[in-house]
């Protein structure tokens, strides 16, 4: 079709870059046995010096371009993780504050990936996910509704899918900043919102997976009444989203939407009149749960 004809020039382009970008390799390590250098490549920092020249022109592309994007994705692999940090330490932050452009956010959350699968089993390591993790929460603090939103369709699925527990050591250290004063209502809500739609949390009375322990609750209820009333509603439906729409809403979770209706139900606000379907998870949820009644027949007189 039409529209499958560009995709396929892109995938193309990506494959023969890629190609050359092995030959390149290739061609560098011929050039040293030449050379009489028979000793093995020094790994990442010969790959480094190897590619550093297409790197630094990639580096260049202003971040509202795809090929900026492209290029890196495919170069992670080849340098690693360490080396394009060292490169352009504020790279995963500009990647992520990218997301607010839907032109360029599916190309920055597919380079966001390939640096979160490159680095593999390292955050088993002390301080092994700080290098994605702070530049998130900081960003997740951001006050445009564009770099909020980009964060929610396009960062945090992709952490979700190539981090396992990723989603769970983001919100542990947005808890963390939360208690020392400097929390972020609007990001743990959205980190949770994700977790249920991936079905990476718990219930709110603490039972199942991680991401939602008995604390959870404490923070819904203080974002279920905050004076912002676009955070109110990210939380209901935060709230109301739920991976198993089979699964019956706990007691926690009844006791939340209650309170929120009881103080929002009253609102001539037209707001939160076109948010209203928000609920319409929750109720379908508890009406599958009730409990039937038979039809009884009554004899005619």
């Amino acid at each position: 079709s039409a529209a499958a004809r560009p995709q396929g020039i892109v995938d193309q382009t990506k494959m023969m870059f890629e190609s050359l970008a092995d030959l390149r390799a290739l061609a560098h390590t011929l050039a040293r046995r030449e050379a009489g250098d028979a000793a093995p490549a020094a790994g990442a920092a010969e790959a480094l010096a190897v590619f550093r020249p297409l790197l630094w022109r990639a580096l260049a592309v202003k971040p509202n371009r795809k090929a900026r994007y492209r290029v890196l994705t495919s170069l992670v692999p080849r340098v690693g993780v360490d080396a394009l940090l060292s490169e352009d330490p504020g790279l995963v932050r500009s990647c992520l504050v990218a997301m607010a452009d839907q032109g360029v956010g599916t190309c920055a959350a597919n380079l966001l990936e390939a640096l979160l699968l490159a680095r593999g089993r390292e955050a088993d390591r002390p301080a092994g996910d700080a290098w994605w993790i702070e530049p998130m929460v900081d960003v997740l603090g951001d006050g445009d509704s564009k770099v909020r939103h980009g964060l929610c369709n396009y960062a945090l699925p992709t952490v979700a899918k190539a981090r396992p527990g990723g989603i769970a050591a983001l919100l542990a250290a947005m808890q963390v900043r939360h208690a020392e004063g400097d929390g972020n209502l609007w990001g743990m809500t959205a980190v949770i919102k994700t977790a249920r739609r991936c079905g990476q949390e718990g219930r709110l009375d603490g039972s199942g997976p991680v991401v939602g322990a008995r604390e959870m609750s404490a923070f819904l209820r203080e974002a279920l009444l905050h004076a912002d009333s676009e955070l109110r509603l990210n939380a209901l439906e935060m709230l109301c989203l739920h991976a198993k729409q089979t699964e019956p809403p706990s007691q926690e979770e009844l006791a939340l939407v209650r309170e929120f209706l009881s103080l929002n139900m009253k609102s001539s606000s037209s707001h939160y009149r076109q948010r209203s379907p928000s609920l319409s998870p929750m109720i379908n949820r508890i009406l599958q749960h009730l409990p039937t009644r038979e039809c009884i027949s009554v004899p005619p007189a």
